[in-house]
């Protein structure tokens, strides 16, 4: 009995060290970005990137404003197409000709959950759940691993570099095909008193990308109208 209540604490207390340490790296790395305080403080944010891929340079701008508007737009050929969006109730996009269509109820759900804020700001409020996984290397530095399990079962897995307290690495798995997807953030920067990545490399379904942000914009008024369905206005 005594051994058996020795090896009982004993896994409590190395399931208790693990949330600390994760809790831990998540408040340093907050405090890293900027603050509990400046990351709040964003109520809409507008990126405009360009995306590298299959020997072609595509540009993109995202809209995001809270709790989880949300629009993405990429230039081809010198038109503008709506690839997501999310205007609070409903998810839409364009399709091949250009005209725009609602999501099914399955997609609008997962749109609705890409919140505003970073998974870590309120991560227990909201849900998720952070595990601590040990250590590795990427890219020649030294990271701590953590394993996000979201609300909706989906799991995440970040590493944080141990100096800076930046993401260099995250891995995912895409819902809709079951592959892996890799990233890479680099260049980091600080925009309105929260740093960013301005590059972003990976991988998915085999091919490589490149993304290098060129502007970002905080708490500029966006109308939601511009996330709304077309055939809404």
């Amino acid at each position: 009995m005594t051994k058996l209540i020795s090896s009982v604490l004993l896994c409590l207390g190395f399931v208790i060290g693990q949330a600390q340490n994760a809790d831990k790296i998540v408040s340093t790395h907050i405090e890293k970005l900027g603050g509990i305080d400046q990351l709040r403080a964003m109520r809409a944010r507008v990126q405009k990137m360009t995306v590298r891929s299959q020997g072609q340079n595509i540009p993109m701008i995202e809209y995001h404003k809270r709790p989880n508007r949300l629009k993405i737009v990429v230039q081809i050929q010198g038109m503008d197409f709506v690839t997501s969006a999310y205007d609070g109730r409903q998810g839409w996009k364009m399709n091949p000709l250009g005209m725009p269509e609602r999501m099914s109820g399955y997609n609008t759900r997962k749109m609705g959950g890409r919140e505003f804020d970073r998974l870590w700001v309120d991560y227990k409020k909201r849900g998720h759940k952070i595990a601590f996984k040990g250590k590795q290397r990427v890219k020649g530095q030294d990271c701590y691993k953590l394993l996000v399990t979201k609300k909706d079962g989906q799991q995440v897995a970040f590493c944080i570099a141990t100096q800076s307290y930046m993401i260099l690495k995250v891995e995912s798995i895409r819902e809709e095909t079951g592959t892996k997807v890799t990233r890479y953030y680099t260049d980091y920067k600080k925009v309105g008193g929260v740093m960013f990545a301005h590059k972003i490399t990976g991988v998915t379904e085999g091919t490589k990308f490149d993304i290098t942000i060129k502007s970002i914009k905080i708490n500029e008024p966006i109308n939601d109208k511009l996330f709304a369905y077309p055939g809404d206005n």
